[in-house]
């Protein structure tokens, strides 16, 4: 399944992050998951940015200072809440945008500050794809504050809001049948169920992902030692990207510290912007570690501390509370947002009651004197593999993605069946064709103008057959590119006049396959392939083709020869190309090879797909056949190789010779 994530950034601020650890996760549990985001700032293939050019990258900076402006004139020119709220008033327009087109699943996080717009919200439903809304913080239903702190005014209607002095707040209805909305925390999922706009809502709640792969416990002392911090005190670590803001709660913690013994107890700080005149207020021994871009290095400082501290005010589900469990260090935070869920009260760290100074200190001394922090460790590892670990969370949206994307159709197949004069071979590759109990069937017959009777055969069982034309033409290949441009399935296979199909439910039977594949949000693949049946001109079996498909394909498969026949080999329309007519016998080598390039899933069915009648062109004209086979190979693998290779062909002919074994 393909999943666009949608997020103003790549890397800054705590959805950013939540949004990019989601989408790898879910690329690891087998996904397409790609992000779209204005600000990118890695080489990761898998993030792409809508500031393509100097100049998008400036109007889409034009619309960031665009909606600060009028916030700006709004509140008279005061600062005060310039970031704390969100109109919405300008964005870009992605609905047109390539991975737009080809997603299957647009997943929305945080699109503010100019990103998208409502509007451009609006002309993402209209799109039709099904659309989940992951909730980092309370704007998807003020559409004004991102927290609304004791303010209750969203669960009526926003008509004049405290934090931007308007009489009106812009709170524009959008198509909520197509948007299913996520909360990272029961919290703000409740908070959503009660608004005014999100009431009638689709609303779930599934938590943020994180990889235990990286953020795990690791020696303490090994830890403090890298950061040059004392191994002889008990470290308390703080974390914010900005350390005067309000809503983090800095007085709190300063108040706390004046609580703690100052002579066994010190601060570690691990952030952006340090606010010295706040620093100096806390009463503790201080340790500043700074911004930390590596998560490598960020997970050491959790592990290198004895207690994470977050005296937060507001916060939804904090990324820091998560990481410092996943390293096994123990937290305390206030009794709000999502911390309640996240910290299980005297289990795995402390929950304060909400604004007290005191109960945070205490809850503080509590985990530092504990005596079993072997136990307080080990229970903050069980809880976030539990709920956090990227499996688990990805395991969640895929169920909701399931439930809300469309049925997957089973996939229709174009068989084409290329003839010319081959009226004693054709009738019985139609019986088998017409045969078959699968009904997403297409069946194209190409004839280049036979005066043998075998338009009298086609003819016979017309109503068997989609479409067919009789014409002159330029060989074998020209055909098979005009049945190519004709066809209209989803998968082309070329089942040539005297060839059959195996069963009468070989393609009800692939149909089913790949439907199961895809239950499992496995793109459909782009060729399907196995094994081919020799038959004589009679039908009766020869035995399996001596060169066996590989249990893994690709394109450099095909330096071995052609070990999948061309009658057993499958391939979505969207990527076949037409045929080298430069090529007259094998074409279809080149063309096999030119699929496989051109594939990013091949599926191997395991079992015979073709039988096939062992007596084309190409075996009676083997050595210009082989000829053209050496100059494909050399154009795709390299003159030396295929030589080297060539010279293995040779001994394996003879070898096959001596013991008498087929060629």
């Amino acid at each position: 399944m393909k999943i666009l994530i949608l997020n103003t950034s790549e890397r800054t601020g705590g959805a950013a992050i939540a949004a990019n650890r989601l989408m790898h996760a879910l690329n690891k549990s087998g996904h397409e998951a790609k992000m779209l985001v204005r600000d990118k700032q890695t080489a990761d293939e898998n993030v792409v940015s809508i500031n393509t050019n100097w100049l998008k990258r400036k109007i889409n900076f034009l619309r960031f200072a665009w909606e600060r402006w009028v916030i700006f004139v709004h509140n008279r020119f005061s600062k005060k809440n310039l970031f704390a709220v969100s109109i919405a008033n300008t964005g870009a327009d992605i609905s047109r945008h390539p991975l737009v087109k080809e997603a299957d699943i647009i997943h929305i996080h945080w699109i503010n500050q100019g990103f998208l717009s409502l509007k451009s919200i609006r002309q993402l439903t209209q799109l039709g794809k099904p659309i989940v809304w992951t909730m980092h913080d309370m704007w998807c239903f003020t559409h004004a504050c991102h927290y609304a702190g004791d303010c209750r005014k969203y669960e009526t209607l926003c008509n004049h809001c405290e934090m931007l002095r308007s009489n009106k707040v812009a709170q524009s209805a959008l198509p909520l049948s197509s948007i299913h909305f996520v909360g990272c925390s029961r919290w703000l999922a409740d908070r959503a169920g009660k608004s005014r706009l999100l009431r009638d809502a689709d609303l779930t709640n599934i938590p943020n992902p994180i990889d235990v792969s990286v953020f795990h416990p690791v020696d303490k002392i090994a830890a403090r030692q890298k950061f040059n911090l004392p191994a002889n005190k008990q470290l308390i670590l703080f974390a914010a990207a900005k350390l005067s803001d309000e809503r983090k709660g800095i007085k709190y913690l300063v108040e706390a510290c004046r609580r703690l013994n100052g002579r066994q107890t010190e601060l570690v700080f691990l952030g952006g912007k340090i606010d010295e005149q706040l620093v100096q207020e806390i009463a503790l021994n201080k340790h500043i570690l700074g911004y930390l871009r590596k998560p490598e290095d960020i997970a050491m400082a959790y592990a290198a501390c004895d207690v994470f501290v977050t005296p937060s005010i507001e916060d939804n589900l904090p990324n820091t509370i998560m990481e410092s469990m996943a390293c096994g260090t123990p937290c305390v935070g206030f009794n709000i947002g999502g911390i309640p869920e996240m910290l299980d009260h005297r289990k795995n760290g402390y929950v304060a009651k909400y604004k007290d100074a005191n109960d945070f200190a205490f809850g503080i001394e509590w985990v530092l004197n504990n005596t079993a922090k072997w136990y307080l460790s080990d229970a903050c590892l069980t809880k976030v593999k539990a709920n956090y670990a990227e499996s688990v969370v990805s395991e969640k949206y895929t169920s909701l993605y399931t439930s809300i994307a469309p049925p997957q159709k089973p996939p229709s197949f174009s068989i084409i069946t290329v003839t010319y004069n081959a009226a004693q071979w054709l009738e019985r590759t139609i019986r088998s064709i017409a045969s078959q109990s699968c009904p997403a069937i297409e069946y194209l017959i190409i004839d280049g103008g036979s005066t043998d009777g075998t338009l009298k055969i086609i003819r016979q069982y017309e109503s068997h057959v989609s479409y067919w034309l009789s014409e002159p033409d330029k060989g074998l290949y020209d055909a098979m590119n005009k049945g190519l441009q004709l066809a209209t399935g989803d998968y082309v296979w070329f089942v040539n006049a005297g060839d059959t199909l195996p069963t009468t439910d070989i393609l009800q039977e692939i149909s089913l396959e790949m439907c199961a594949v895809s239950k499992k949000n496995v793109p459909l693949p782009d060729i399907i392939y196995g094994e081919t049946m020799l038959i004589d001109a009679q039908g009766v079996s020869q035995g399996l083709r001596r060169l066996k498909a590989p249990e893994r394909l690709t394109w450099k498969s095909f330096r071995m020869g052609m070990l999948v026949c061309h009658q057993s080999f499958i391939v979505k329309r969207e990527i076949a190309p037409l045929y080298d007519l430069n090529y007259r016998l094998s074409a279809d080598f080149d063309w096999c090879i030119q699929c496989l390039k051109r594939a990013t899933a091949v599926h191997n069915t395991r079992r015979v797909l073709s039988n096939f009648l062992a007596d084309g062109a190409s075996s009676a004209q083997r050595r210009t056949s082989l000829r053209e086979r050496y100059q494909i190979m050399c154009k795709y693998y390299g003159t030396i190789s295929t030589q080297v290779r060539h010279l293995w062909f040779a001994i394996r002919f003879c070898t096959a010779k001596v013991f008498k074994g087929r060629v």
